[in-house]
């Protein structure tokens, strides 16, 4: 086994802002507006123009489970994330290149422990409280941008398996579908542990993709869940995932994927047999209606799994999404989405009695109050929460505050 210690990334990054050189650009954010903490004298303008771009996004969530589940009651959590992007063309003359560094900090308690659902609740709930380097990684585009290579600490679902349009919600199995999120020993390489990967992706034209990535198959370290763990072990394996499609603003988003763990694991009903975790996905998201500052968006999105090792044999969730249709208000976004995941036979056979399905219900409004804080309220109905016949369907509402520094 061997480790490797990630803060190299950060303190080369950091270096290099004291050498950058000066690089007009046109497309400055407002920061005096659209950031809490502003323009920081007009230093952060110049920063932006020399290609280091320095962001923080503060979310608290409070929650109550008001019937069914595990018990009432109330949760209230929190999600710093710190990030810096750097422009190599416009900090340091080499072209076509992006690095990028992602801290993060988790706090408080998780609603999901009163509610026991498979799909989960809240979005920045995690298993333990931990301030990490989430990402670090450096991009180097090729021939005028059809071509990407990624390196480093990478969080798989900011680009596999996604869908603009479910970014709105705040239920988990809307950022990556759970029955691939419940996979591997620790999960695959997304929120809140990730772990090192290779990431090439080809534009053959200018609305199709193909992108292919590989990731250490057991991301973090299982008995050490606080703080960044980059480790490898021949036992762990790889996670290989790819994924291909059309996406283009006239289009909108349409996509399909696999993946498969390269490390064998035992079977749930046989463990005398050992079996390999995988599956496939597809993903679609457009705009049903866009007219005077109005829109209309949907996505749908269904997955698959083996089902030898993994508890869900398939998930599938679809969404809509209305913007802009009150005129005093034009951040307004409401939304409405419903997720159901489906337990595997053999999961079933191996843990009897269980319900064969859970489906999910979220209603949800977002809504700028000035442009650097967003509220955004949101009710949940779960349906055979956990699948567990024992526990009654669970209401659940809570409220989220958004804060850009």
């Amino acid at each position: 086994m061997s480790r490797f210690s990630t803060s190299t990334s950060l303190c080369i990054a950091l270096m290099s802002l004291l050498a950058a050189p000066s690089v007009q650009a046109s497309d400055t954010p407002d920061f005096s507006s659209e950031r809490l903490s502003g323009d920081w004298g007009g230093l952060r303008s110049r920063l932006y123009d020399k290609g280091y771009d320095f962001n923080a996004t503060y979310k608290v969530d409070a929650w109550r489970n008001y019937s069914g589940g595990v018990r009432r009651g109330s949760r209230v959590s929190d999600n710093l994330d710190a990030t810096m992007e750097i422009d190599g063309q416009k900090a340091f003359g080499w072209g076509g290149s992006t690095f990028f560094v992602h801290l993060l900090n988790n706090n408080g308690g998780r609603i999901n422990d009163l509610v026991g659902s498979n799909g989960g609740i809240d979005n920045i709930e995690v298993p333990t409280h931990a301030f990490k380097l989430y990402q670090a990684w450096i991009q180097q585009n090729f021939w005028d941008d059809r071509v990407s290579v990624l390196a480093g600490l990478h969080d798989l679902n900011s680009e596999f398996y996604v869908t603009d349009t479910s970014g709105l919600f705040l239920n988990p199995t809307y950022g990556i579908g759970t029955e691939m999120a419940a996979t591997g020993d620790n999960g695959p390489s997304i929120f809140p542990f990730t772990g090192l990967g290779l990431r090439v992706a080809v534009r053959p034209t200018e609305e199709s993709y193909i992108m292919g990535a590989i990731y250490d198959g057991v991301p973090g370290d299982t008995d050490h869940l606080r703080g960044t763990h980059v480790q490898i072990d021949e036992n762990d394996g790889a996670l290989l995932v790819a994924e291909t499609g059309i996406q283009s603003d006239d289009l909108g988003h349409f996509g399909i994927g696999a993946w498969k763990y390269t490390a064998k694991r035992e079977d749930q009903f046989d463990p005398s047999l050992m079996k390999h975790s995988q599956g496939v996905y597809a993903l679609a998201d457009t705009s049903l209606y866009n007219a005077e500052g109005r829109d209309v968006s949907a996505f749908a999105r269904i997955g698959f799994t083996a089902g030898d090792i993994e508890q869900f044999r398939r998930n599938w969730s679809l969404g809509v999404v209305a913007s802009g249709f009150v005129p005093t208000r034009p951040d307004g976004q409401l939304g409405f989405a419903v997720s159901t995941n489906y337990n595997a036979d053999k999961f079933k056979d191996v843990n009897a009695p269980v319900d064969s399905h859970e489906t999910q219900y979220e209603l949800t409004y977002s809504d700028k109050l000035t442009p650097w804080l967003t509220i955004q309220p949101d009710l949940q109905y779960t349906v055979n929460p956990g699948t567990d016949p024992t526990l009654k369907d669970a209401w659940t509402a809570g409220i989220r505050l958004t804060v850009d520094f």
